[in-house]
């Protein structure tokens, strides 16, 4: 199963993700957002792998607040192994913004492990 924002952002193209998510309608913003791929990556996850830039992460935030049953696990979501977007800025991101966000949105992130047994930090 695939997602149009996962794959938008796998191409690093961010003028064309950060456009595709204005686009977006409220409904279809949340889907796409909070959507797992098989190894249960979201997009937010691979923004954060792919360093995208913080104005795209930022805007993945607000379009999540659209879905205010599900707008704090987008920070604390897992992948396949464990790890959360906070874990791939951690690992791969260069600005700390990033980080920032992603802490000051879900601060128990900051507590949570992978399947290694390491936190994010």
């Amino acid at each position: 199963m695939t997602n149009a924002l996962l794959e938008l952002v796998d191409g690093r193209d961010w003028p064309a993700d950060i456009t595709h998510i204005q686009s977006l309608a409220d409904g279809d913003a949340a889907d796409q957002i909070f959507f797992q791929s098989q190894y249960g990556f979201t997009a937010l996850m691979a923004a954060c792998y792919r360093s995208a830039p913080l104005a795209l992460e930022q805007l993945t935030f607000t379009k999540a607040e659209l879905d205010s049953r599900k707008r704090c696990l987008l920070a604390i979501t897992n992948s396949k192994y464990g790890n959360t977007a906070l874990n791939f800025a951690a690992y791969y991101h260069s600005d700390p913004a990033v980080l920032e966000i992603l802490i000051r949105e879900h601060p128990p992130a900051l507590s949570a492990t992978n399947d290694s047994v390491h936190p994010p930090l």
